[in-house]
């Protein structure tokens, strides 16, 4: 729970600041919208919200392409299925502004167990590379 805690700090910090650094946004307010949500209405142990967009063939600072990590006791009793369409209902109006969203829910008692996925690189080309 501390490193929800620090989550949830660091967002409230993020949204303080305003701008645009390098081409790349600081706020992130996609992910910031994923990760307020995912962790009040899941009060999840564990939450990694990453924003993978750099992986593919999107402009700077996109955010089209998410990774989501999360280990949740509301996860108990339900299938992966029901699981991850209980994290789509939550996230609705997200889904409609980004391109993929890869779900990972764990189970408390499996998290000890799981290991990180690490998402391959975009092997797809873009129309921008023309």
């Amino acid at each position: 729970q501390f490193q929800m805690f620090r989550n949830i700090r660091r967002i409230k910090r993020l949204k303080r600041h305003r701008g645009v650094h390098n081409g790349r946004n600081p706020l992130e307010p996609m992910k910031l919208s994923i990760t307020e949500k995912l962790a009040t209405q899941l009060k999840p142990l564990h939450l990694a919200v990453v924003n993978e967009s750099y992986k593919h063939s999107v402009p700077p600072g996109s955010e089209s392409h998410f990774k989501v990590e999360i280990v949740s006791h509301q996860f108990e009793g339900l299938n992966l299925l029901h699981q991850h369409q209980m994290v789509n209902k939550i996230l609705k109006e997200e889904l409609k502004s980004i391109h993929a969203l890869s779900l990972h829910t764990i189970l408390p008692e499996k998290w000890k167990d799981t290991k990180s996925v690490e998402t391959p690189n975009c092997l797809g080309g873009s129309k921008l590379d023309k």
